[in-house]
């Protein structure tokens, strides 16, 4: 697997609000993880990926992400990944409530005391838990067409 590095430039004030919230800190991840999957997916050539000949994301689309995760406020941050459609999924793995991050309250879904450590088996918990939801809503509808 290639592992692609991009940097971005960042003020004071981004890196203040790094260190003093785990919450920004985990949402710009993964805000900033889905920047550059969209920049990695605009290469289809496979000579260019192995070359590593991928496109940095966007500059300003990166600073808009900075700016927006780290110094808007959380109402803001919030519209941002509902309009953006970025994955929470990083977050659930972090310990995130899966029905608040749903609802789209993603610093409440990060509860009183965030925690920098991940658990990824938490993500596949609830992969698991929303593929039995599915099957039971398939089997549902099927049962009321009888």
């Amino acid at each position: 697997m290639l592992v692609h590095e991009h940097s971005f430039s960042i003020s004071q004030n981004h890196l203040d609000a790094l260190r003093s919230s785990v919450p920004r800190h985990l949402l710009l991840w993964c805000a900033l993880e889905q920047l550059c999957e969209e920049a990695s997916r605009r290469v289809s050539d496979p000579v260019s990926i192995k070359m590593q000949l991928v496109p940095k994301p966007s500059e300003e689309k990166a600073r808009l992400v900075l700016d927006v995760v780290l110094l808007a406020s959380e109402g803001e941050v919030e519209r941002y990944f509902a309009d953006e459609g970025a994955s929470t999924r990083r977050l659930i793995a972090h310990g995130a409530g899966p029905d608040l991050l749903r609802q789209g309250k993603l610093f409440a879904a990060r509860g009183e005391s965030p925690d920098a450590t991940w658990d990824w088996k938490l993500v596949e918990q609830e992969d698991a838990r929303q593929r039995r939801a599915l099957a039971t809503n398939r089997r549902r509808r099927r049962a009321s067409r009888r």
